[in-house]
């Protein structure tokens, strides 16, 4: 536990002392803080760091990749964010074992604005919004040095694109993750574990430079993000009449996340999910995260939302005794997106967005016995 928290001490540490610039509140806010690459995680609060074992993991804590066992496929979409109707955000990625101790994953985020009468401001002017779209490509890996501790690691290919005559922006970034499980004493039927995360996105401090049609170019640093978190598993076995002996699990998790090159965007998240049978899973979450009011009042400095969200299991690989070694997670969440405004602007002027919708599949096979941990 002593080195665990001198890895978290050290995490924190590095990361306050590469700020060299303010990130500033707005910029790309739709990619960094807007819909996530999985409805689960959405649905419990947006807290993840701690929990791990999928694709979408990297996002929050490229070490939660070490616990894939196997080999995942992940594809997930969502839409639309906040007052962006014609927005939509995609995701994919591909994660497997390597060697016994090494998991690697690569993944696509792709967010497109869609039509909009937003502008930005470069320099001194404005220019509107024609072709708004951001991608990220990331290469990551993560390792076991010794039993219970994962270190992880994103190398990110980041690229906004704002008009339509104009070729994107291309930046190299770096995200670290670590986390540990640590076992804990069965209760009579139970057995139970903690897991304690922590993470830093873009911990290289990088910028990203524009242009705008006419030339003028401005940069940016992009948002370094701190998350630390903490879950506890709790499982057990039932036997419910006419469904037969099977299990109930649940997970607790709590996290909180900072962006330290900014005065805004930390949360604090509270999430719970219970999995029924392995094949039924639901979900609740809690968040409350700060806000530029931009200095108009009518603006909220803080919004807070419940979350919830369904999921579903086919454990194809149980269910044809191995034949099929696959199983399939489908997940699913319908919000409203919290109000960003104290007035009724949402409502009477724009209309409140539609439910935003997010849909994620993981397919998840078996490579071979000895690829196990």
């Amino acid at each position: 536990m002593n080195k665990t928290k001198n890895l978290l001490a050290a995490l924190c540490f590095f990361s306050i002392n590469t700020l060299s610039a303010q990130y500033t509140s707005g910029f790309q806010q739709e990619y960094f803080y807007g819909n996530l690459p999985s409805a689960k995680v959405e649905a419990m609060g947006m807290a993840d760091a701690a929990i791990g074992g999928s694709v979408a993991s990297l996002f929050f804590n490229s070490a939660g990749l070490g616990g894939i066992e196997d080999q995942e496929i992940m594809l997930s979409t969502s839409a639309p964010f906040y007052i962006l109707k014609n927005s939509n955000y995609f995701f994919s990625g591909y994660a497997r074992r390597v060697i016994p101790r090494i998991v690697a994953a690569v993944s696509v985020n792709n967010f497109f604005i869609g039509e909009t009468t937003f502008d930005v401001n470069i320099g001194d002017d404005r220019y509107p919004v024609t072709k708004g779209n951001s991608s990220n490509l990331a290469l990551s890996v993560a390792g076991t040095p010794v039993k219970g501790l994962y270190l992880g690691l994103n190398f990110n290919f980041f690229r906004w694109r704002l008009f339509e005559d104009v070729s994107g922006s291309m930046v190299f970034n770096m995200d670290f993750g670590a986390l540990y499980k640590l076992e804990l004493k069965d209760i009579k039927k139970f057995n139970q574990h903690l897991q304690f995360g922590a993470s830093v996105n873009n911990f290289t401090a990088s910028k990203i430079s524009w242009e705008a049609p006419d030339g003028n170019q401005a940069t940016n640093k992009l948002p370094i993000i701190g998350r630390f978190a903490a879950a506890y598993f709790l499982g057990t076995d039932i036997n419910i009449p006419k469904a037969g002996e099977g299990s109930l699990d649940f997970t607790f998790t709590t996290e909180y996340q900072n962006t330290f090159n900014s005065d805004y965007y930390s949360t604090f998240s509270l999430g719970l999910e219970t999995v029924l049978y392995k094949v039924l899973a639901v979900r609740l979450g809690y968040f409350t995260q700060s806000h530029d009011n931009l200095g108009n009042e009518v603006n909220k400095s803080r919004i807070a939302d419940f979350t919830y969200g369904f999921g579903a299991i086919v454990p194809l690989n149980s269910l044809t005794n191995e034949k099929v070694p696959l199983s399939l997670h489908f997940d699913y969440l319908s919000l409203k997106p919290p109000s960003v405004r104290n007035d009724d602007y949402t409502k009477a002027s724009v209309g409140r967005v539609p439910n935003m919708r997010t849909f994620t599949l993981r397919v998840v096979w078996v490579i071979n016995e000895n690829s196990k941990l």
